[in-house]
């Protein structure tokens, strides 16, 4: 079983044939970190406020997945921007593309993150959110990302933690006890070894944590979420979607709402120290 999952982190046939074959499993988790976190500031406010958009530059998004980061804020950014959105999923680009193409500054191209189909430091800024872990090779990725780059661009990578839900997988686990959540996600790239894989690219390197935890009150729609993840389905198959959720809401009902903590963030790197502003970084050696 552990075999099988960790191919599936990885397996680009499953992930756009399956798990990102359309939007539908990325948007039920969208939807519980946007209704019930407890942060001070939505995540894609976060990150915006970190990718430091000016007039005139050129960003590519890999692993856009439905673009929700850019629908939200397509009227902020700046017109003279100009945004590529890419991912491995067809199905997810034409999402992205249905939802944006009205806006002149956008392009969308079907793209593996680790042959990006776009001439050499051609982009100022450079986003993985969320998708490294995804990635067959993840240090292949990052040099392509440094090809494309331009002198003094920018890269942000975003990825979770360790620890990062679970006390939902706990939750899952008590149950279906054969439940057992796959550590892979976290071994490829995490706020823990996400240095290990960028400091030999950049000479720069700075994480920024996104403090946030989820207070959930809805029981359905944390059971879809479960449902959307890539390595439950194998041991919990759909007839037992409606006792998950008399699970999930019985545990509300006793408690209120079920608390699942978060951790979560991004790294930005660079070869330039100017790109950091007052950011504290890691130099590489």
């Amino acid at each position: 079983m552990k075999g099988l999952l960790m191919e599936k982190i990885s397996d680009q046939r499953y992930l756009k044939g399956q798990q990102y074959h359309d939007p539908r499993n990325l948007n039920a988790r969208i939807k519980i970190h946007t209704l019930f976190s407890t942060a001070k500031q939505p995540w894609n406010d976060f990150v915006f406020s970190n990718i430091m958009l000016e007039d005139g530059i050129s960003v590519l998004e890999l692993g856009c997945g439905n673009a929700m980061l850019w629908q939200e804020k397509a009227s902020e950014v700046i017109p003279g921007c100009n945004v590529c959105l890419s991912d491995l999923s067809f199905g997810m680009i034409t999402t992205a593309a249905s939802r944006l193409r009205i806006h002149p500054n956008y392009s969308f191209i079907v793209s593996d993150s680790q042959q990006v189909p776009c001439q050499s430091r051609l982009f100022d800024r450079v986003i993985a959110n969320h998708m490294l872990y995804h990635v067959p090779d993840i240090d292949c990725c990052i040099s392509e990302v440094k090809r494309v780059l331009k002198p003094g661009g920018v890269f942000m990578a975003a990825t979770n933690g360790e620890q990062h839900m679970s006390d939902l997988y706990d939750l899952v686990s008590e149950f279906e006890p054969a439940y057992q959540p796959s550590e892979v996600k976290h071994k490829r790239f995490s706020i823990e070894n996400g240095v290990s894989f960028i400091q030999p690219h950049f000479r720069y390197v700075s994480f920024i944590p996104y403090i946030s935890d989820l207070v959930v009150t809805d029981a359905t729609l944390l059971a879809d979420y479960v449902f959307s993840m890539w390595d439950t389905t194998a041991v919990i198959n759909n007839e037992r979607y409606l006792q998950l959720i008399n699970f999930f809401q019985a545990r509300i009902d006793r408690l209120g709402s079920i608390f699942i903590r978060k951790f979560t963030g991004i790294f930005i790197a660079a070869d330039d120290p100017a790109a950091f502003s007052s950011i504290s970084v890691l130099q590489a050696e």
